[in-house]
Order: structure tokens, then sequence, then C-alpha cells
């Protein structure tokens, strides 16, 4: 293949392909791939944000577990990334151009140099982790300055930075307690705000003239439309439990007798 113009003064390649290439193929040998969401600059801070090789290889031994990625390793609050973790069949292959110069004499046209290329499937790539699920809130530790105008960080009070006294732990600090995780989803969900196909519709008209048939169809509607809300609070699970009030009577023992009746009953 000849990219030089018309002249001659450009210098192109020529890339020789043979009509079959015999390439070597290491079946034994088996990769992990990790699809890391970020263009990577830097491949030791990748394996810092990643935990280490240490932690990628916990991960890999275990098929339930999911890779973790921390874009702030430094910062025990940071909440991660998780990398789902698929079986794939891809290979692996490394290709090496090698460009070999022709030499030519003074005065003689100007000669391509000739490009080979060779390829070796390094392995199977049987494992892939991929970052497809969303990341947890952020809640960074920090807090409002005395002049409110901006934000100054308290790690360094809530967090120590080396082996402490034991007169660290009793000093004064700001009160930062965030829950471990903040949403219990990771997918995206597509939340249609749609009337519920079961409850009765209130623009209708009722088909009965007395007072004594709409207000049963009232009340209907009104049981149906509490039967279908989705409540906060969970209902009470009253089965193998005791709920002990301040004004329950203790037995000298120190135990409450409606527990103690309670639990002889059931056992």
């Amino acid at each position: 293949m000849n990219s030089s113009g018309t002249d001659g003064s450009d210098v192109g390649e020529s890339v020789v392909l043979p009509d079959a290439i015999n390439v070597p193929f290491n079946q034994t040998r088996k990769f992990v791939l990790v699809e890391y969401p970020a263009v990577v600059m830097n491949v030791d801070k990748m394996l810092t944000s990643l935990g280490g090789e240490n932690a990628v290889s916990r991960a890999n031994a275990d098929p339930s577990r999911r890779l973790e990625l921390r874009f702030r390793p430094q910062d025990i609050f940071c909440k991660p990334a998780c990398g789902d973790r698929f079986n794939t069949t891809n290979l692996l292959m490394k290709v090496v151009r090698r460009r070999k110069k022709k030499s030519s004499g003074l005065g003689a046209e100007r000669r391509e140099p000739e490009v080979t290329l060779h390829a070796e499937i390094l392995g199977v790539v049987d494992t892939t982790y991929r970052f497809q699920s969303m990341v947890d809130f952020q809640y960074l530790p920090m807090q409002r300055n005395a002049d409110g105008t901006k934000f100054d960080s308290v790690y360094k009070d809530i967090v120590p930075q080396k082996i402490e006294m034991p007169g660290w732990l009793s000093q004064s600090a700001p009160l930062f307690v965030p829950p471990l995780i903040f949403s219990r989803f990771d997918q995206p969900v597509d939340y249609h705000f749609r009337r519920d196909a079961t409850a009765p519709d209130k623009s209708a008209q009722p088909v009965g003239n007395k007072k004594g048939d709409h207000q049963l169809e009232e009340l209907a509607s009104t049981e149906m439309e509490e039967s279908n809300l989705i409540r906060v609070a969970r209902h009470r699970r009253s089965v193998y439990t005791m709920f002990v009030s301040y004004g329950e009577r203790h037995n000298k023992a120190g135990g409450c007798c409606h527990c103690s009746g309670k639990l002889s009953q059931t056992l």
C-alpha cells in the first residue's frame, strides 16, 4: 500500500500481510477485565481507588462479591461505586508493529519503510467487572464556619490522623454521624405517576339516588384508597414481641408481671 504523493516527496509505509497468519493462542491463561469508568492517566492511582491488587483479588475470589471503587480513597466516608461481575468469553490480543527502514544510496529515490505486524493471543478474559449502577449520595464531613460564608472540613477533628492518646477521645468534636447508606437501590427505576387501576373514580356520579347508597360508596372508596397506600412504617410484628410501658407492675425479681405471664404461656 503506497500512501506517498504523486511527486514521491512524502514517505509512505507498506504493510506486509501474509495470506495466512498463524497466531499463537494460550488457552490456559485467564484474565480479569475491569471496565474502569474514567480515563486512566495513572495506573497506581487507579489501583488505589480500587483498594489495591489485594482487594481486586478478594473480590474475584468470591463470585457473589462486588468490586468497590472509591474516587476519594483517603476519605473513609466516601461511598463506593460498585461494579457487577459478568461472565464473558473475550480474548486478549497483543499486536506488535515493527517498522524497518530500507537504506538507499545518495541521489536515489527515497523508498518506503516496510511494516510488519505480529499478533499473539495472550489468553481468555472470562470475568468482566462493569460499573453500571449509580453511586450512593455523598455527604462530606464539612461544617459551616462562624461567618456562615463557607464550609470548613472537619475530617481531621473526627478521624485520628496518627496514634492518639486516650485523652483524644474525650475532646469535643463536631457531630457528624452519617448513615451507612442513603439509598437502598442503586439501579434507576422508571416510576410513572399514574392512577391506581383498582381505585374508584371519584368524578363518576353515584348510581343510586338514596343518601345511604352514596355514603356506602364513599366509605368503600375511602377504605380501598387507604389499603393501596404505601406507608412509611411497616406493620407491627406482634408475634414473639413484648411491649412494656412505664405503667406496668414489676415483681420483686425485677421482671415485668405482664411479660412473665405472656412468656409462660408461650413456653
